[in-house]
């Protein structure tokens, strides 16, 4: 994914939540009211189905960026562990403590396919 089309998923990922959020705070409202009229009974179950249709896309949003944030860790990782190889004592002292948090997210990541 170039720049553009992250910044694009980012917006869109923005306005999602904030639609949600609108949503959600709806129906919350219709939740406490016991005296909901048919209109607003049937306004109630439309925004309910709203959530269930957003939540597959919300769930792809997560994996995309969860995603990415484990490509920017792992070259993080990588290079930490080239410098530790070159004798950079900090380095080293960073790469021991990344190494058992690599090796569980890798199992994760193994996991997830």
């Amino acid at each position: 994914m170039n720049a553009e089309e992250n910044k694009r998923l980012h917006e869109l990922a923005q306005q999602l939540t904030k639609q949600v959020s609108l949503v959600l705070e709806q129906i919350a409202a219709y939740e406490s009211r016991d005296d909901l009229s048919e209109v607003e009974q049937e306004e109630y179950r439309k925004l309910r189905q709203v959530v269930c249709d957003a939540l597959p896309v919300i769930r792809q949003l997560a994996d995309v960026f969860g995603q990415e944030a484990f490509q920017a860790a792992q070259a993080y990782y990588y290079s930490i562990q080239e410098k530790s190889q070159a004798g950079n004592v900090k380095a080293t002292e960073i790469y021991n403590e990344l190494k058992p948090l690599y090796d569980q997210a890798l199992l994760k990541q193994v996991d997830k396919n």
